[in-house]
């Protein structure tokens, strides 16, 4: 009998480790899962931030190109249809007004030394719920500042 209990007890023994060995198993199994779905979805936006940059990479350039069409005006004589040293009367060209870059008409104000212009992107930007955009002031000579919003 005595050795019956022993049998017994090592069987116990023997199926409370397989059963350990069985969950240790699919425990590891799990946590790697876990660890390869959080990888994955470590890809996924660094693929969106790439489009979001792509996206304000090109609404930045359609801004410049709008303010590089505000200096030639700023430095075109009046009598040529130009600001003569000036912004005032300033228009956007209709191509560049809204371009495929942007989810609104660029918002222009224009004062006799500077121009702002405010862009706003097709992108939700880095707080998730805002779409990205510029502001840009626009000098004679060179653009005065750029600032990024989200």
């Amino acid at each position: 009998m005595e050795k019956r209990m022993f049998y017994v007890e090592i069987y116990k023994s023997i199926i409370l480790t397989l059963i350990l060995v069985l969950f240790f198993a699919f425990y590891q199994k799990h946590s790697s899962n876990e660890n390869s779905s959080t990888e994955s979805s470590k890809k996924i936006p660094s693929v969106s931030q790439q489009q979001v940059n792509i996206s304000r990479d090109a609404l930045l350039a359609d801004l410049k190109k709008i303010a590089s069409s505000a200096q030639e005006y700023f430095r075109k004589p009046a009598k040529l249809g130009g600001g003569g040293n000036s912004f005032k009367g300033f228009k956007v060209p209709d191509n560049l007004l809204k371009t495929e870059n942007m989810s609104d008409p660029v918002s222009v104000v224009i004062s006799k030394d500077f121009v702002t212009l405010e862009g706003v992107g097709k992108e939700i930007g880095n707080d998730g719920h805002s779409k990205t955009g510029f502001t840009i002031v626009v000098g004679p000579e060179r653009i005065v500042s750029i600032i990024l919003k989200n």
